[in-house]
C-alpha cells in the first residue's frame, strides 16, 4: 500500500480483517518503521534491512525482489498501487497479477497459470453493493472519482492481463487462442453487466465505462 491508505486500513479496518496485514511502502523507506512500528505491526513479516525502490540488495538495503524472497512463502503478497518504475528487480522472477482492485505476486518457477487465475482466484466488486459515484458529479481530481475509476478497473484489467498474455504466446497456438478467447469472454460478459446497471439507474448511462483489451494495443 501507499500513503494514508495503510494507516486508513489500520484504523478504520482494524477488527475486521486481522488476518490481513497492511503497511505502507513509503514507511518501509524510513529508519523509524523499523524501530517503532515493525516490531509491535508485523512481527511475522520478514524486512531484510531498510526498502530502497529498485536498489542493490546489497546491506543494509533490500528491494522488492528481496522482499518477496523473504515473505514470499510466508503467505500471499498484494499490492494495492502500482509497482515503482524504479523497481525492476522481480522482472522475470515475480509478475503483479490482478487481484480486484489490487495485484497479487505470483513467482514465475510455480508456473502459475492465468486461467486458473481469473476463474478461480480473482476476485469480483459487485456493484449492486457498492454502488459507483455519478462521475458527473465530481470532478477527476477528486477522490470520488478516483475511486470511481479504481474500481472499474476491476472490470477492465484481467481482460487486458489475459490479451497481453496471448500476445506472447508466440509458440503455442492453442494456449494462445484459449487465452484470446478468455479475454473475449471477459469483455462481453463485463461490459453486459456493466450495460445492466446503466438500464437500472445504477450507472450513469450517458458515461462510457468500460475500455476493451483491445484498444490498450
Amino acid at each position: 500500500s501507499s500513503g494514508i491508505n495503510a494507516e486508513y486500513g489500520h484504523t478504520i479496518g482494524e477488527e475486521y480483517r486481522t488476518d490481513v496485514m497492511v503497511m505502507d511502502m513509503q514507511f518501509m523507506q524510513a529508519y523509524w518503521f523499523y524501530i517503532c512500528l515493525m516490531p509491535v505491526n508485523w512481527p511475522d513479516v520478514s524486512f531484510p534491512g531498510l526498502y530502497k525502490p529498485g536498489r542493490a540488495s546489497e546491506y543494509p538495503f533490500y528491494n522488492l525482489k528481496t522482499f518477496l524472497d523473504h515473505n514470499y512463502h510466508r503467505f500471499p503478497v498484494y499490492m494495492c498501487v502500482s509497482v515503482p518504475d524504479a523497481e525492476d528487480s522481480i522482472e522475470g522472477v515475480y509478475e503483479a497479477w490482478p487481484f480486484g482492485m489490487c495485484k497479487k505476486f505470483v513467482r514465475l518457477s510455480d508456473n502459475p497459470d492465468p486461467l486458473k487465475h481469473l476463474d478461480n482466484d480473482m476476485p469480483w466488486i459487485d456493484l449492486d453493493e457498492y454502488p459507483l459515484p455519478d462521475p458527473d458529479r465530481y470532478e477527476p481530481q477528486t477522490w470520488e472519482y478516483t475511486m470511481m475509476m479504481s474500481m472499474l478497473e476491476t472490470y477492465t484489467k484481467p481482460s487486458i492481463f489475459i490479451w497481453g498474455k496471448a500476445n506472447h504466446l508466440r509458440d503455442n497456438p492453442s494456449l494462445r487462442k484459449q487465452y484470446y478467447q478468455k479475454a473475449y469472454d471477459m469483455l462481453v460478459s463485463n461490459r453486459k453487466y456493466l450495460f445492466e446497471r446503466m438500464e437500472s439507474g445504477k450507472l450513469n448511462p450517458n458515461v462510457r465505462y468500460y475500455v476493451s483489451p483491445m484498444e490498450k494495443q
